[in-house]
């Protein structure tokens, strides 16, 4: 009997400049028909997706913010639309977020076609959404496939380039937590997930912080979350790119609310701590955070001492995942901060 591991995969991968307008044409080379698409994206995106996108998409949907009440009342509207409907979610992550759940729950196919890389959600079974005062995370379906039009990516804020990088820098501290968490409590660690997680990590860090925000750079960078979002589909769960670090991000989002920034700006600078905590040298990945414009420490994301000491202890007990911050006296660790 032979045995084999079904995973999930995107069956469009399309990355390239003026590819909203070509929407119907990708489709079709994969051999797909959608003759119903929804849009689904933000106010403030409107009008550049009427202008740009394929004139076979009438019917717009706009996402007001990322609430699971918002992401219910698209499942709504899609109670309208005809089951064989495409749903093409344009925007920031959190668009696809709210489109992932109302998709996943509607049992309908949808696109992710981002209009920023700030994060690796382009492409995973993650789901972040807000319910009342508190973010509930949870899994949902992988799109049917991902279009990167690069040239509307390049004008998103920097900031938001950056914490597409932050979120893939996250990616070496999540690994040794996961191998942590193997080694002493004997959690499975599949090697496929982390080698693409690891190959994510790696090409990254081959670009060069002089052709930031070209649309080479920005390709690449697509290609890396994409690997990241590949690895905890076959992982299923998103252990191979979030480890403590992101629970350091969380941790920020919930005590200091109007003080967060971009999750992967977060997750990046606390990368350097973690994996210094985990016995390794950050020199060569601080000096190419440093060249990208990047926070190598959550001093330099404007926290106090007695503010980190409080990020640090939320982190460790909020999640049941073990992780470095288990296993050190927190008081010690963060004299590696």
């Amino acid at each position: 009997m032979l045995f084999t591991l079904s995973t999930r995969l995107p069956v469009i991968l399309s990355v390239g400049p003026g590819l909203l307008g070509r929407i119907d044409q990708i489709i079709a080379r994969h051999n797909l028909s959608f003759p119903n698409k929804l849009v689904v994206t933000m106010p403030v995106l409107k009008s550049i997706v009427i202008s740009q996108i394929d004139g076979s998409c009438h019917d717009i949907f706009l996402v007001e913010n990322y609430c699971l009440t918002e992401a219910d009342r698209l499942i709504k509207h899609l109670e309208s639309c005809p089951p064989d409907t495409l749903i093409l979610a344009v925007g920031g992550g959190q668009v696809i977020d709210v489109v992932k759940y109302a998709a996943t729950r509607a049992a309908m196919n949808y696109l992710s076609i981002p209009t920023a890389l700030s994060n690796d959600g382009i492409y995973s079974p993650v789901i972040v959404l807000s319910d009342s005062s508190k973010r509930i995370r949870t899994n949902g379906n992988v799109p049917l496939g991902i279009v990167v039009d690069t040239a509307i990516v390049k004008s998103a804020p920097k900031a938001a380039i950056r914490s597409g990088i932050g979120d893939v820098i996250s990616n070496r501290a999540a690994l040794f937590d996961w191998q942590l968490a193997s080694d002493k409590y004997g959690e499975f660690v599949n090697d496929f997930a982390r080698t693409l997680s690891m190959m994510s990590y790696d090409m990254l860090l081959t670009l060069d912080p002089d052709d930031f925000g070209s649309e080479d750079f920005i390709s690449r960078l697509a290609y890396c979350l994409v690997m990241s979002g590949l690895a905890m589909e076959i992982a299923g769960s998103s252990r191979p790119c979030s480890g403590s670090e992101h629970a350091i991000s969380h941790a920020i989002d919930e005590l200091f609310p109007q003080r967060s920034n971009y999750h992967g700006i977060q997750v990046g600078a606390a990368t350097p701590f973690i994996l210094r905590l985990h016995g390794q040298n950050t020199a060569i990945l601080e000096e190419f955070m440093n060249k990208i414009g990047l926070p190598v420490s959550l001093e330099q994301c404007g926290f106090m001492p007695d503010e980190i000491a409080r990020i640090l202890i939320h982190a460790r007990d909020s999640r049941s995942r073990k992780t470095i911050l288990n296993e050190v006296d927190l008081a010690e660790a963060q004299k590696f901060c």
